[in-house]
C-alpha cells in the first residue's frame, strides 16, 4: 500500500514536472531510490509503468540508477545491460525499435535487477529444476538463451506485461512452460502473463 501511495505521488508530481523539463533533461526519480537519467518525457512514462508493474506482483526492486543511452556500444552492442552494484544496480539501456521494444527491455533488465537482489536460494533451484539451465550468467559457457539469468528475465517480461508479448528468444515457451518457470521463480501466479503469442503455433525464430 505504501508503495502504491508514493508512487501515484510521485506520478503526480512527475506529471507536472515532464512538461517543464526537456526530453532529455536532469535526472528525475521513478521511485525513491530509483533514478532515471537521459529518458524522454514518452520513455519515462514507459519506465514509470514498469516499475508499477512490479510493485503490483509483489517483486521489490532495489534502489537503481537507468541510464538511458542512443548508442549500442555504451550497452557493449546489447539492448540493455544491468550489474549489481553493492545494494544497488546499474542499468544502461539502449534499446531501438519503437516503444514496445523499450517497454520490453526496461522491463527485461528491471527482472534482472530484481532477481540478483532478491531472488531466493530455494526458487532459484526450483526454477532450474523446471527450466532445465546449467549456467546462470556465463555467456562464454552458454548461449544467451541458455543462460538461467536471461530465461528468468524474459519470463517476468511475459508474466508482468499487461499486454501480449512474444517469448521467441528462449526455447521451451509454450504458455503451460512460462507459466511453471514464473511460478517456480517467484512462488507467485503471473500478474498478467497473455497467452496469445507463447504457445509455439505463434512463435517465430528466434532473433
Amino acid at each position: 500500500m505504501r508503495n502504491t501511495i508514493r508512487l501515484i505521488a510521485f506520478t503526480t508530481i512527475f506529471s507536472i514536472a515532464s512538461w517543464l523539463v526537456p526530453s532529455f533533461g536532469p535526472p528525475a526519480a521513478a521511485d525513491p531510490g530509483i533514478v532515471l537519467i537521459g529518458f524522454s518525457a514518452a520513455e519515462r512514462e514507459l519506465a514509470i509503468a514498469a516499475i508499477d508493474l512490479f510493485h503490483q506482483a509483489g517483486l521489490p526492486l532495489p534502489p537503481l540508477t537507468i541510464r538511458r543511452h542512443h548508442d549500442p556500444v555504451d550497452c557493449q552492442g546489447f539492448d540493455g545491460l544491468h550489474h549489481k552494484a553493492g545494494r544497488q544496480s546499474v542499468i544502461d539501456l539502449c534499446a531501438r525499435g519503437g516503444e514496445a521494444n523499450v517497454e520490453r527491455i526496461i522491463i527485461h533488465e528491471l527482472g534482472h535487477a530484481w532477481s540478483f537482489h532478491y531472488l531466493s536460494d530455494e526458487h532459484r533451484a526450483a526454477f532450474k529444476a523446471v527450466r532445465g539451465w546449467s549456467v546462470w550468467m556465463d555467456y562464454n559457457r552458454a548461449k544467451w538463451e541458455d543462460n538461467g539469468a536471461e530465461q528468468a528475465a524474459e519470463i517476468i517480461v511475459w508474466a508482468l506485461s499487461d499486454h501480449p508479448v512474444p517469448v521467441v528468444k528462449i526455447g521451451h515457451h509454450t504458455c503451460a512452460e512460462l507459466q511453471a518457470g514464473y511460478i517456480a521463480l517467484t512462488g507467485l501466479k503471473p500478474l498478467h502473463g497473455y497467452t496469445n503469442l507463447c504457445d509455439d503455433k505463434a512463435a517465430v525464430q528466434r532473433s
